[in-house]
C-alpha cells in the first residue's frame, strides 16, 4: 500500500489592493495576447517561493518547522515588469516581476530551498522572484510581439504601489475540473 502524499508549495498570498492594481494590465493582456492562456485566478496570486511537490505527512511536518525557523522582518514589495517563462523563446508562463522587495524574497527563497533540499527534496528551475498570471497552453501570436504586448501592459501598472508582505504560508494545491484549489495548512506571522 502507497501512502497518499499532499501537493504542497511555501508562498504569500496577494493582497487585494495589490490584485485590483492588476486588473487593468491581465485586462489588456487578455486582449492582445493571441494565445489559449490558463489565467490565475486573482485569489489564487501569490508570490511561491517553493514548490514542494507530493509531500508525505512526516515531511509536511519538517517543512512547517524550517518556515517557523525564517528569520526575517515584514517587508514591502512593488510591482515590477510582465515577462515570461522560458526568458527567450516561446512563453510557457506569463508572469509579473518584483521591484522593491525582490532581495527578500530571494533570501526567504533561498534558505526555504536550502532547508528543502537537506530533507531531500528538489528543485528543477532557479529561483526568480515573480507573480505566476497564466500559464500559455498554445502559442498563436501571428507576428505580434510578446516583449512589446508585455511592455505596453506593464505601463498600466502603478509600480509606486506596494504589498506588505506579513506572513509565509504552507499551502496545498488541490487539482480539479475548475482548476486549483489552494488551502492553508500553516501560516508563520512575520514581525
Amino acid at each position: 500500500m502507497t501512502l497518499a502524499g499532499k501537493r504542497l508549495f511555501i508562498a504569500t498570498k496577494l493582497s487585494r489592493d495589490f490584485l485590483n492594481e492588476l486588473t487593468n494590465a491581465v485586462k489588456y493582456l487578455k486582449e492582445e495576447l493571441d494565445c489559449e492562456v490558463n489565467w490565475v485566478k486573482p485569489e489564487n496570486c501569490h508570490i511561491t517561493y517553493a514548490f514542494l511537490g507530493d509531500v508525505l505527512p512526516d515531511k509536511g511536518k519538517v517543512i512547517i518547522e524550517k518556515i517557523k525557523a525564517v528569520k526575517v522582518n515584514k517587508f514591502s514589495i512593488s510591482a515590477g515588469n510582465l515577462n515570461s517563462f522560458p526568458l527567450k523563446g516561446s512563453p510557457g508562463i506569463i508572469w509579473l516581476g518584483i521591484n522593491r522587495g525582490a532581495d527578500n524574497i530571494q533570501e526567504i527563497a533561498e534558505n526555504l530551498r536550502a532547508d528543502a533540499l537537506s530533507e531531500g527534496f528538489a528543485f528543477k528551475d532557479k529561483f526568480y522572484s515573480h507573480i505566476t498570471l497564466g500559464r500559455v497552453r498554445r502559442e498563436k501570436m501571428c507576428g505580434k510581439s510578446f516583449k512589446n504586448v508585455f511592455a505596453q501592459a506593464t505601463k498600466l501598472i502603478d509600480r509606486s504601489l506596494s504589498f506588505d508582505v506579513v506572513n509565509i504560508e504552507l499551502f496545498e494545491s488541490i487539482l480539479n475540473a475548475q482548476g486549483s484549489v489552494y488551502r492553508s495548512l500553516y501560516k508563520r506571522e512575520l514581525i
